[in-house]
């Protein structure tokens, strides 16, 4: 590790357990903290050593590999090596965490650790906010105005008895990417900030249905399931039901805003819904057949 500290050696199993942090140990976990940000948003995707929760958090390694491969999917929520160490017969089986996972395993189990990670990683300067709240709007007016062109283009073809032949109809680029139901369901479940377990409990299913459900695989979900997730991962059913949009300008910035949507405040949050919400319901309107 690149830290000068670990986890582990900052907070004990036995602190950990009581939830009492001294003022030191305080200091020394924000620093932690601060540290793994930093290494985070330079682009290492997966900054946390699995064994720095054994002891604190699991009494064997071997108990903190079982819970990471039951409750996260490998190479989103973990990275999983091998390293031939020299002079050592056995090779070293290595795991790595991204902060989602990390904070399900450890720091959402205790209150005081929550507390120092929450204002590390999740909370912004009053500077950070306001840079983060002009660019949402700005993507927001973009939107909007994407939507009016949508509606001027509807209402022309409508109005059209021929819409093939209309001026302003364009037939559908099937250049364009398209995404899968698991995919998007992948996308709006990290974007919500929740792991496959958390979908799972919420839903009332197996991690592992949720789990082939994002990689396309098994049997197709009801519309009553599909319901289900879709309102747990904070999406409109329609999103999932319509598995043939393309992706493109509008995914891409609304990806932006759900990174930021929470530095906003309620009446600015409300905007923006009504504004997804309608531009969910023109893309709908754009498969339509002619």
């Amino acid at each position: 590790m690149s830290n000068a500290i670990s986890f582990s050696s900052v907070v004990s199993r036995d602190v950990f357990n009581s939830g009492s942090l001294s003022d030191q140990s305080m200091i020394d976990l924000e620093s932690y903290f601060v540290a793994v940000k930093t290494r985070y948003e330079s682009g290492e995707q997966y900054p946390y050593d699995l064994e720095e929760l054994v002891p604190t958090v699991f009494t064997s390694k071997h108990k903190a590999v079982a819970a990471l491969t039951k409750d996260f999917t490998q190479d989103i929520d973990f990275a999983h090596s091998t390293v031939r160490l020299s002079g050592t017969p056995t090779p070293r089986e290595d795991y790595r965490l991204s902060p989602l996972a990390f904070e399900f395993m450890a720091a959402r189990k205790c209150k005081a650790i929550f507390s120092l990670y929450h204002r590390v990683f999740h909370m912004k300067t009053a500077e950070q906010s306001m840079s983060a709240s002009a660019k949402i709007m700005e993507l927001c007016a973009r939107l909007q105005k994407q939507i009016e062109q949508n509606e001027a283009t509807i209402a022309a073809l409508t109005a059209a008895q021929n819409p093939i032949q209309h001026p302003h109809y364009r037939q559908p680029s099937s250049s364009k990417p398209l995404m899968t139901i698991g995919q998007k369901m992948r996308l709006a479940r990290q974007q919500a900030m929740l792991s496959q377990f958390d979908v799972a409990n919420q839903v009332g299913c197996e991690q592992q249905y949720i789990s082939k459900l994002e990689r396309d695989k098994g049997d197709n979900p009801s519309r009553a399931m599909l319901e289900k997730i879709a309102s747990v991962i904070n999406i409109p059913v329609t999103e999932l039901l319509i598995s043939d949009l393309p992706t493109g300008k509008i995914s891409a910035e609304a990806e932006l805003i759900g990174q930021n949507y929470d530095l906003l405040d309620e009446r600015d949050q409300a905007q923006i819904r009504v504004i997804i919400m309608r531009s969910s319901a023109m893309r709908c309107k754009n498969t339509l057949p002619a």
